[in-house]
């Protein structure tokens, strides 16, 4: 009795397939078409957050790569002690898109030339967090997903003579 009611059954469905087989082979088409573009989907989206972590790593190299120079030019004034070519130095780099502020130390953490005016004669250490401070080499510092700080020593011939703090913008890229 099981296997008649079975046997019934099938012939139910397997005359349901002959009879509507074009309708099967559309909803067919459309789940696969729905997982393709669900697939694909996720796709775009993993490269978009490659893209954007791959043009915001390329920044901070950049910066870093530009920072070098800087410092050189702040150097040569700190050694002649021409602080007013730092300040037009700061006043030039902050027009670029991105910058928001530029301070630079003297070798006892006395800030000597600041694109926010209100910062200059402080202490550099209550201003930005000690870590940034205290590097011996130019470091690229992430604080959040949209802006960078960098710190650099500016050193002498035989010490240090300050420290370069930079403060910019990480753009993403916009799809």
């Amino acid at each position: 009795m099981a296997q008649d009611q079975n046997t019934g059954e099938l012939k139910r469905i397997s005359f349901f397939v002959v009879k509507n087989k074009m309708f099967l082979i559309v909803l067919t088409a459309l789940i696969l078409i729905g997982i393709l573009w669900l697939w694909k989907d996720s796709q775009i989206k993993h490269i978009k957050d490659n893209s954007h972590d791959q043009y915001s790593n390329r920044q901070l190299e950049e910066l870093k790569l530009l920072t070098r120079p800087y410092v050189w030019a702040v150097r040569r004034e700190m050694l002649n002690k021409n602080y007013q070519q730092i300040e037009l130095y700061a006043a030039e780099m902050i027009r670029y898109k991105g910058f928001e502020s530029i301070m630079v130390s003297d070798a006892d953490d006395v800030v000597i030339s600041a694109t926010n005016k209100k910062f200059e004669g402080q202490n550099i250490r209550l201003l930005v967090d000690t870590t940034f401070t205290a590097p011996d080499s130019t470091t690229v510092n992430r604080v959040n997903d949209s802006l960078a700080i960098v710190s650099s020593p500016i050193m002498g011939f035989n010490s240090r003579l300050g420290t370069l703090i930079l403060n910019r913008k990480i753009y993403r890229i916009k799809y």
